[in-house]
């Protein structure tokens, strides 16, 4: 049984090794496959002398086209019956696969996602169970990324990140598996070393990428429509939680052209979204304030960052 550990890289000299070495240190049968997508630093010559160092590792180098363009590249080269991915500022710690696999095969499972919260007792959804429960849960405590979870090969198939995607883009592509026949296993982690960024795209400021987000919405809600209606309602709750989100950041970046837009966005699905059994009273009158209110909620955010500023 082999596992295809998938590993983008960019510009992450000072991390690359010991995020290396940590995989090296398992006990499976793996690959490693580094994707080296067009770093500035030192990371392309550490893969080339990884990788002569050690029979198991494979190095693509290739021109800069973003995380998804390097996942693809990578399952692309992949030949595991699993696959995982580790981001390569990340590590972890001995017997990471011996745990997963053994979680994954004693809950039948095809994908097995773990969180650093102690989870009381494993449970087994189905995949569009598992969509809701983790679109519905306020603490996050699974997340989107691809990195806490073990992949059955078989269940992507030709599957791959929509690399026009820019923001959410580990949603697209986790909740068009989980839209699929399978099911997902939920456990405690505790073994995967996730380095905290400051320089995550969630944090920064509003810029293009974040358009990506509107054309994610859109797409789950097709996928939904033709493969699972009955999640209609999840995804235009799904839909009005990232737009408050993209009005959220446009303001602060003072774009009111873009938080005029997205209000619009709201206008436009303003039923599906109040009438639906998804999201708190708080939460849909928020979404009322800035489908119809926006230019009161505009003028007093105005009124408030000049006090701020004057403050300073």
């Amino acid at each position: 049984m082999l596992i295809s550990v998938i590993i983008p890289v960019y510009n992450s000299a000072a991390f690359l090794s010991e995020c290396v070495g940590s995989v090296l240190d398992q006990d499976e049968n793996l690959e490693i496959i580094l994707i080296n997508d067009g770093s500035k630093d030192d990371s392309g010559a550490i893969c080339d002398k990884l990788a002569k160092e050690n029979a198991n590792i494979k190095v693509l180098h290739k021109q800069n086209g973003g995380v998804s363009s390097a996942r693809n590249a990578g399952l692309e080269l992949a030949k595991g019956d699993y696959i995982a991915f580790i981001d390569s500022d990340d590590s972890i710690k001995k017997g990471y696969f011996t745990d997963l696999l053994a979680k994954i095969g004693s809950a039948g499972a095809l994908v097995l996602s773990i969180n650093d919260y102690k989870v009381p007792k494993p449970f087994i959804l189905s995949g569009q169970q598992a969509l809701e429960f983790m679109l519905k849960d306020k603490a996050h405590r699974f997340g989107w990324a691809p990195w806490n979870k073990l992949f059955k090969r078989s269940i992507i198939g030709d599957l791959r990140f929509n690399e026009s995607e820019h923001v959410t883009e580990d949603f697209s592509f986790i909740s068009k598996i989980f839209l699929g026949d399978i099911k997902v296993a939920f456990d405690t982690g505790g073994l995967y070393n996730y380095q905290d960024s400051d320089i995550s795209i969630m944090r920064s400021s509003y810029n293009a990428k974040y358009d990506s987000m509107v054309l994610v919405g859109d797409n789950f809600l097709k996928e939904c429509k033709e493969r699972a209606p009955s999640l209609m309602p999840l995804a235009f709750f799904a839909l009005a939680n990232g737009t408050l989100f993209l009005i959220y950041k446009a303001r602060e970046a003072r774009l009111y052209e873009k938080v005029a837009s997205f209000s619009a966005r709201l206008r436009a699905n303003i039923f599906p979204i109040i009438f639906n059994k998804h999201g708190s009273l708080k939460f849909k009158l928020a979404v009322l304030a800035h489908a119809f209110c926006q230019k009161i909620l505009l003028a007093r955010y105005r009124k408030q960052s000049a006090k701020n500023e004057s403050q300073k």
